[in-house]
């Protein structure tokens, strides 16, 4: 059983055969932030110049790699592990911008004077809980139906608080169809 991001949940129910048992509510979209008062403007100006993001082959690398996929025209990518690593080097002015979830960028606001969102991407569904097809079929029917009524038990509360989330939604492998071919575009898999 695994959690991943979209693009990682269709590859493993493509190539593997992963059963898709519930995914975290809503959906996802990346932003494209820069500091207001910079020499950045819009995407031309991000040619050659540092844009963080979570590492590749994260979601957001997959898709800062679509929205500059000429080669020769593309930004110096730095990696991070965290958010709030490339907030505080976007306000420290150690890179030009940072590409992260949309939500973490909503959430951090207060703590974003003088930036603003250049580009965002559209929606994505949210990370997804898969099984592999060696789990006995009535084990990932059992752990699927505990996932979409965890809210109705106290352990089932407690691990939707550590998720932050109020509860997973029904998924199916339909749902994430084409979300892989992100990887095989940009890294060959």
């Amino acid at each position: 059983m695994i959690l991943d991001a979209a693009h990682f949940t269709d590859y493993r129910a493509q190539k593997f055969g992963y059963d898709i048992l519930a995914k975290m509510p809503d959906s996802i979209s990346y932003s494209l932030i820069i500091k207001e008062n910079g020499d950045i403007h819009g995407l031309d100006d991000l040619v050659g110049q540092t844009v963080a993001t979570l590492g590749a082959p994260s979601l957001g690398a997959t898709r800062l790699a679509a929205i500059f996929a000429n080669p020769a025209r593309q930004p110096i990518i730095t990696n991070v592990a965290t958010t709030d690593e490339a907030i505080e080097k976007l306000t420290q002015g150690k890179i030009h911008a940072a590409f992260l979830p949309s939500t973490d960028i909503i959430r951090a606001w207060s703590r974003l004077a003088n930036v603003r969102v250049i580009v965002t991407t559209e929606p994505i569904p949210e990370a997804a809980i898969s099984a592999s097809p060696r789990l006995e079929l009535s084990i990932r029917k059992a752990i699927q139906i505990a996932l979409l009524h965890a809210a109705k038990t106290d352990d089932g509360r407690d691990m939707l608080a550590q998720l932050s989330i109020t509860g997973f939604s029904p998924a199916t492998s339909q749902l994430y169809a084409g979300y892989s071919n992100a990887l095989k575009q940009y890294w060959g898999y």
